[in-house]
């Protein structure tokens, strides 16, 4: 089909149609299987086409959807040509799909359309990603530019549309213009080449190859010219001509507005683990008391074990020569399992009042300490508490009869 619509175009270039938005140059209209009024298909195609002109205003230009599901769902693709400004655009994207199904291709299941300002697609198969490479139509443009070289003019046009083809191949956006010099004209060749958004970079590098290469077979000397296919396009031409690139797409800013709600979670957390700390500072101030109680009670306990040792001094009161002599035995005493018995036996009932007791004699015999060195240590921490009543000073002669 490509073909023989080119060779009719060449032979007799004809304007562009007055309003080349309603009525695009000569349209793909499948003739079999065709939906009819009110079926399932023609419902989700009504569906899918309306959707169309906001959903690529939001979207850089660009949309590919689908509408319905199984044997009547229907697959669409819309898409503005760059060099077409954003209100031509938009005029294109909005009366293209509103006019398609019911003027242009009524009851057609697949349509392929390339308008002057934008392209359209559906059909009841998958279309985006998928490559057509058919030629739509080709553009012949005279500029009145003066080419005194046709040879020079093809070599600059073939260059800078061969790097064109190869950059929108791997552009985002998969479009790529720029210029080059041309010997023997006035002004520079500029240069476009677009594929639509949905085809790999392999695909597109294809399609746009097959199209520069068919620049020369068709244009020859001519100073500008196009060729638009329903997923590639190419133009070329002597002077500068308007590219408009797609804005941003308008979706970004709603997935900005999701991270708020993910800082606004932390600060609830911290305050609960803020919480937490006040009661284990709770629990410190609890343990030192039991911890300041049990010194006292090992201050106790030591005096009993002093106690032991008073006994044995107490026997000096009574006979200070004797005194001297009852160290001796004393170091022998520890060895045998029987005195302590009874040592640890006066304790128990009233230890307190015992140890008290034991220190006032202590402070009698410190003439004898310097006599005994090794029973010493026993009397020096009895000298400490000497704040002890002279009362259990009576209760000493009862030692006597132990031993």
């Amino acid at each position: 089909m490509g073909s023989v619509l080119a060779a009719a175009v060449a032979q007799a270039p004809a304007p562009a149609p007055v309003d080349n938005v309603l009525r695009p140059t000569a349209p793909s209209c499948s003739t079999t299987g065709n939906y009819t009024a009110g079926d399932q298909y023609q419902k989700n195609l009504a569906d899918l086409l309306a959707t169309m002109p906001a959903a690529a205003t939001n979207n850089s230009w660009f949309y590919t959807g689908s509408a319905g599901s199984g044997a009547d769902q229907v697959f669409g693709l819309i898409m503005c040509f760059a060099d077409r400004n954003a209100t031509q655009c938009q005029d294109c994207l909005t009366r293209g799909p509103a006019s398609i199904a019911s003027s242009v291709c009524p009851g057609s299941r697949r349509v392929d359309a390339a308008y002057d300002a934008c392209v359209l697609r559906y059909a009841d198969a998958p279309v985006s990603g998928e490559a057509d490479d058919d030629v739509a139509f080709y553009v012949y443009e005279a500029t009145g530019a003066d080419v005194d070289d046709p040879v020079a003019l093809d070599v600059a046009r073939s260059d800078l549309m061969d790097e064109l083809a190869r950059a929108a191949a791997v552009a985002d956006m998969r479009i790529a213009n720029g210029s080059a010099p041309c010997a023997g004209a006035a002004e520079d060749v500029y240069g476009m080449a677009q594929c639509t958004r949905d085809m790999a970079p392999e695909q597109c590098a294809t399609c746009l190859e097959g199209y520069v290469e068919k620049i020369r077979e068709v244009f020859g000397d001519w100073t500008g010219g196009a060729i638009k296919g329903y997923s590639c396009y190419v133009r070329y031409r002597i002077g500068a001509f308007d590219v408009t690139l797609p804005p941003a797409p308008a979706t970004p800013p709603p997935a900005a507005a999701t991270p708020p709600p993910a800082p606004a979670t932390p600060p609830s957390s911290p305050p609960p683990a803020a919480a937490t700390p006040p009661p284990a500072p709770a629990t410190p101030p609890s343990s030192p008391p039991p911890a300041a109680a049990t010194p006292p009670t090992s201050p106790s306990s030591p005096p009993p074990a002093t106690a032991t040792p008073p006994p044995a001094p107490a026997t000096p009161p009574s006979s200070p020569p004797p005194a001297a002599a009852t160290p001796p035995p004393a170091p022998s005493t520890p060895p045998t399992p029987s005195s302590p018995p009874p040592a640890a036996a006066t304790p128990p009932p009233t230890s307190p009042p015992p140890a008290a007791a034991t220190p006032p004699p202590a402070p009698a015999t410190p003439p004898a300490p310097p006599a005994t060195q090794p029973s010493s240590p026993p009397p020096v921490p009895v000298t400490q508490p000497p704040s002890s009543p002279p009362t259990p000073a009576a209760e000493l002669p009862s030692p006597p009869p132990c031993p």
